[in-house]
């Protein structure tokens, strides 16, 4: 795959290959860019943010601290309050106390305290004897209910606060979207040390949550208070409100404790940060969208990637201008270079400009020039070539041709046929004026015919007994324009390579037929025939002037250099018996030299 994309390349225009080439190290370049901004953005987003919530924490957890701290102040407040009341009763027997005489002294206590300490949503007091007071609820609860919660606190020892799981505890003022947190703690007498009863301090979840960063549009924050059974004790949000957190996130909060980690929630990467509050024995969990706190760097990123899109654009204009001015002039020198491959030698690069191009350009001129020169050379070596080659030929074919018709005719003078040499010695003369002539070496098809017409009747007056011929040539091909002097060498290779060694009469025919743009004229004999590798033979062996065969050898190179390679001379094959060659030649009207 790589090498073909190599090869494609190096196949490509060379404007092309500076595109290609400059755009793609511009691409790559401000994808580095963007990667490159992506991760430093990305980390000083996360770090920053990792910080600022860490520092969130621990201001959350001081004001946790501070709102315990309270709940204790207004429960010690009231304890000593409750403990005034008693006192100033007239009967210092604190069993002979009537409740109902100390009921609106006691209200009018808790309720200063609950008033002075913001974080208390109610204040509840119950005797010994189960009569209850209390302020900030609607209802005063119910004895029983509270039993319950005065069980789990200890009626002798020392006196401590007793902090109670958050809970519904509707009779406390709990609903569906806040829990209750409660506080209690067993009043004694500070004098005889008895017991007086039970104070429990309630403050509502949401009064608590209160105290946590709200997010916004930007970025979200989700905090929350877990015991270390992980049950949600105070949220935001009414659903979340004493639920079991996952087990294995809860062991990662414990695995990081104060450490800030990324995990996945709810198929969204979250950063967790915690702190353990040793005031309630909670655990405070943050959690922020990783996706929120790096919504900067998109914008960034999109931005950047924006500017880089506009720079590729305006780069690649000036790419283009650029590989515009550098490779028209070598596209020009291309175009140029074509034109001459077609043949074109007249055709010149005309390039204005000094550097390295228009150098090149006038040494491809000259160049051309100078081939151009040495082809009309070439040409004109050709031309004295074929001249020289056809003068050879017509001077093997004058002696004994010549000699051998002369004798024929004194033949027939002798035997009194005065008419038959009459002719004979015009078909001759009209033969030799068109061999000998110093006219066009490119001569029609029709003249052509006539002149192997006048050789093939001289030659049946010679062998009468072994020789007969036939000739079709349509009228419309008689004007194509074909080497002088072709088709004598084939028929006369028939007659004494072919007929006179055979026994008894031959023929041969002469055709002259239409293939697409081209003509083909076939010579062929009845004979005794040639094998296709003896026909191949004699047109590639050298120096063969002066040998058998000589004729066909010549013909075939004459056709080349008159018309191209692809011309010349071809047996024609799957011939039953005798051989037939073909000429093979263009359709030419009019021949230039």
């Amino acid at each position: 795959m790589i090498e073909k994309l190599k090869q494609f390349y190096k196949n490509m225009a060379i404007r092309k290959k500076i595109i290609v080439i400059f755009a793609a190290s511009f691409i790559v370049f401000i994808a580095l860019i963007l990667v490159v901004a992506n991760v430093i953005l990305y980390h000083s987003n996360i770090v920053r943010s990792e910080q600022n919530i860490q520092d969130e924490c621990d201001m959350v957890d001081w004001q946790i601290d501070s709102l315990y701290a309270n709940l204790e102040v207004c429960q010690n407040s009231a304890i000593q309050g409750i403990n005034q009341v008693y006192e100033n009763t007239e009967n210092q027997e604190l069993d002979t106390v009537s409740f109902v005489s100390i009921k609106n002294n006691l209200y009018n206590i808790l309720n200063y305290y609950q008033s002075c300490f913001e974080e208390v949503d109610s204040l509840v007091f119950m005797d010994m004897e189960g009569n209850i007071v209390s302020t900030g609820l609607d209802q005063t609860p119910r004895a029983e209910e509270l039993k319950e919660l005065a069980a789990e606190i200890p009626d002798y020892g020392p006196v401590n606060t007793i902090t109670f799981p958050v809970e519904r505890r509707e009779y406390f003022g709990g609903d569906e979207k806040n829990g209750i947190l409660t506080q209690g703690k067993r009043v004694l007498h500070i004098d005889s040390g008895n017991n007086l009863g039970y104070l429990f301090v309630n403050a509502k979840t949401g009064t608590i949550a209160d105290l946590f960063p709200t997010g916004d549009a930007v970025m979200r924050k989700r905090y929350y208070l877990a015991d270390q059974s992980g049950r949600i004790q105070v949220v935001k949000e009414p659903e979340l409100l004493l639920t079991d957190m996952d087990t294995s996130f809860l062991e990662q909060v414990r695995e990081y404790g104060q450490d800030s980690f990324q995990t996945n929630l709810q198929n969204e990467t979250v950063l967790v940060t915690s702190r353990e509050n040793d005031s309630f024995g909670w655990t405070l969990i943050s959690e922020v969208p990783v996706q929120d706190i790096v919504k900067d760097v998109y914008t960034m990123t999109v931005t950047i990637a924006g500017l880089g899109f506009l720079c590729i654009f305006l780069v690649m204009g000036l790419i283009l201008l650029f590989s515009k001015v550098i490779t028209n002039p070598i596209k020009a020198l291309t175009n140029t270079a074509e034109s001459i491959a077609e043949g074109k030698l007249s055709c010149r690069c005309i390039v204005d400009r000094k550097d390295e191009v228009g150098i090149l350009s006038k040494t491809f001129n000259g160049m051309v020039e100078r081939v151009e020169n040495l082809l009309i050379q070439v040409k004109k070596e050709q031309k004295e070539k074929r001249e020289a080659e056809l003068a050879l030929f017509q001077a093997q074919i004058k002696p004994h041709f010549l000699y051998n018709t002369l004798d024929l005719i004194y033949v027939c003078c002798e035997m009194d046929e005065g008419k038959v040499g009459g002719k004979i010695a015009k078909a001759l003369a009209d033969y030799y004026h068109t061999c000998l002539s110093g006219g066009e070496e490119v001569v029609s098809i029709g003249e052509e015919i006539r002149n192997i017409e006048n050789y093939l009747f001289i030659q049946k007056e010679r062998y009468s007994d072994i020789l007969t011929y036939q000739i079709e040539v349509p009228d419309n091909l008689k004007n194509y324009k074909i080497p002088k002097l072709t088709l004598q060498p084939l028929v006369e290779n028939a007659i004494y390579h072919g007929l006179k060694e055979k026994d008894g009469e031959g023929t041969i025919t002469i055709t002259v037929e239409e293939e697409e743009n081209s003509i083909a004229l076939r010579v062929s004999d009845d004979g005794v025939g040639m094998a296709d590798s003896d026909f191949e033979k004699i047109l590639k062996k050298k120096d063969e002037k002066g040998k058998r065969h000589f004729g066909l050898k010549n013909v075939h190179q004459r056709l080349k250099l008159y018309f191209g390679e692809e011309y010349g001379l071809f047996m024609e094959p799957e011939q039953t018996s005798g051989t037939c060659i073909k000429v093979w030649i263009p359709k030419v009207e009019a021949y230039y030299d």
